[in-house]
């Protein structure tokens, strides 16, 4: 018989770790769509201690079921098992739907050889071939999104009004972004573009620094870079101790002092976090999430992570920047993503030209998921003498900040050589 065991086992084991997966799967399944009696007195048990307003662990789930007289049939044990079958609850609500879809597969079979049956005995009415037609659109109708009724949902509009109004926003530091985006919301996913080498890794840390100096809790993945490089490049930023020379060890006394008071003063106390993961999965980076107590979260880049499989590149990046979007608001925190243009923004003949979004080419992913995107590139004619500019171009804003006043379309940011600092140059301001 059709059934999906391992997705079973994901959605239960996904609700033992986390209560709030429930939430998202109850008005999904229920008991009788599991297919594995287990499985459905397991499932019995955590939705009415949900239900009961009760925790939902496995410290409570193995109380009840002793209660319910089920703890000698391996009971116990198979509660472990569960919540060892997942290690996110990220995709509790596609696996239950995975359950209900094989649910309704065994359904139509039942209906579909009665009917059969029926026919071979002269029996067969209309109302068989109608109760398998109603069947077929309900499993049709599994993975279609949830309908939202004005009759049941306005009191849900309001509460999360209200709750948009004390959402989270952290100022990037960086004056000119603060004041075209009004800071960074919980929940909101930035993409940082460009060609290689335009500054986009030195921006994200101008951020990150800015950030954890007032100690708003940070998660790096630095998929480029190991920790010990990205900490190298953060000390020089903040010393202003040129990083060649703290690379290999060549920092005079005074140099080397600055240093180490930076190190022992400052950093020491910034709540930043590095994964040392080099292809995070969307998995791992909500673990990372967790166990940090993280903020905000830099992926940089984005095109090194590991992505969910796929037939193509462009429909693996997408289904992983949807799957980021996803934890990135039921995490409420802010996810910035480091990411390059495709090559055509960057040759020979693109090279005094402006990048734009459709610039992502096949990572058109990046481009649909950003609530904000920003840019960069080197245009030549404000390249002087030693100084290196480069332009950020606002090229996205979900929540139309310009609508509040925030006309700024681009601003520029001189790049200091020897250290991995950005400061800003002037404010360009567009009527």
């Amino acid at each position: 018989m059709i059934s999906a065991p391992a997705a079973e086992k994901a959605v239960l084991g996904s609700w033992l770790i986390e209560k709030e997966a429930i939430q998202s799967c109850i008005d999904i399944i229920g008991p009788e769509h599991f297919f594995e009696q287990q499985n459905a007195a397991v499932a019995r048990i955590l939705i009415a201690l949900y239900k009961e307003g009760k925790a939902v662990d496995i410290l409570s789930a193995s109380q009840a079921i002793k209660q319910a007289g089920l703890a000698e049939d391996g009971m116990l044990a198979y509660l472990s098992d569960l919540c060892h079958s997942v290690t996110t609850a990220a995709h509790a609500n596609h696996h239950a739907k995975a359950v209900l879809d094989c649910f309704y597969t065994r359904q139509i079979i039942t209906a579909a050889t009665k009917l059969v049956s029926d026919a071979y005995s002269e029996t067969l009415t209309d109302a068989g071939v109608k109760e398998i037609s109603e069947m077929v659109m309900r499993k049709e109708a599994v993975y279609a999104p949830a309908l939202i009724s004005y009759k049941n949902g306005l009191h849900d509009l309001i509460d999360r009004i209200g709750k948009k109004s004390s959402t989270s926003v952290y100022r990037t530091g960086i004056k000119a972004l603060d004041s075209a985006w009004y800071g960074m919301s919980a929940g909101e996913v930035i993409v940082l573009g460009g060609a290689p080498g335009a500054g986009k890794s030195k921006l994200a840390l101008k951020i990150l620094s800015n950030l954890v100096q007032r100690k708003v809790p940070c998660l790096l993945f630095g998929t480029e870079l190991d920790a010990y490089q990205t900490a190298l490049r953060h000390l020089s930023m903040l010393s202003g101790v040129e990083t060649w020379k703290l690379r290999i060890a060549r920092a005079d006394a005074f140099e080397w002092a600055k240093a180490s008071q930076t190190v022992s003063n400052v950093m020491s106390e910034m709540p930043l976090h590095i994964s040392p993961l080099k292809s995070p999965n969307l998995s791992q980076i909500d673990q990372g999430i967790v166990a940090s107590g993280a903020k905000v979260v830099v992926i940089d880049s984005v095109f090194f992570c590991t992505y969910p499989k796929g037939n193509s590149i462009r429909e693996r990046m997408e289904d992983f920047c949807r799957g980021l979007q996803e934890i990135t608001k039921r995490r409420e925190v802010v996810s910035i993503l480091v990411a390059h243009l495709g090559r055509q923004a960057y040759s020979e003949h693109a090279q005094n030209r402006a990048p734009v979004l459709s610039d992502f080419g096949e990572s058109k992913g990046l481009e649909i998921t950003a609530d904000k995107a920003a840019l960069l590139w080197t245009p030549q004619a404000k390249q002087m003498g030693s100084k290196r500019i480069v332009e950020v171009i606002l090229a996205k804003d979900r929540a139309n900040n310009d609508r509040r006043g925030g006309h700024l379309k681009s601003f520029d940011l001189e790049c200091d050589e020897n250290t991995p600092d950005m400061m800003e140059v002037e404010i360009e301001v567009s009527a």
